[in-house]
């Protein structure tokens, strides 16, 4: 498949994501990231590295977020996905907090996402899918 295909390979990473197949994953993000440069993209692949134990590269990713985010809109959603995976609970919490108040959209996705497992239970998670009138 040729470069026209990135969303092809993104879903393909969510895919083996959901499989727990981080290695995989990350190569399919890499591959759709090449022609998109997308933040998301960026955040999957963080995602995924530290769900395979490469907290370092995980954590570049982060940091390269919020560099990114000082210039650009990025969804306090996407900015919760590594923290969420690297164990940074309260980190990631904060960011979705803020994305209620940005009303960012990707929040509607919140209830059904598994990136989001970790912290169902969480009270102050059970208050943002209130807030947002998803529970």
């Amino acid at each position: 498949m040729g470069p026209g295909y990135f969303v092809v390979y993104r879903d393909l990473g969510r895919s083996y994501e959901l499989k727990s197949m981080c290695p995989e994953a990350v190569q399919a993000f890499e591959r759709s990231l090449t022609p998109t440069k997308d933040s998301a993209l960026l955040a999957d692949i963080g995602h995924c590295n530290a769900l395979a134990g490469k907290r370092a590269e995980a954590r570049a990713l982060q940091d390269r977020l919020v560099k990114e985010q000082e210039s650009r809109y990025i969804s306090p959603a996407v900015m919760a996905w590594i923290p969420l995976a690297l164990g940074e609970t309260h980190v990631a919490l904060r960011w979705l907090e803020k994305g209620v108040e940005d009303r960012a959209y990707l929040l509607a996705f919140a209830a059904n996402d598994p990136r989001y497992d970790s912290i169902r239970s969480h009270p102050r998670f059970i208050s943002i899918l209130r807030n947002l009138e998803l529970r």
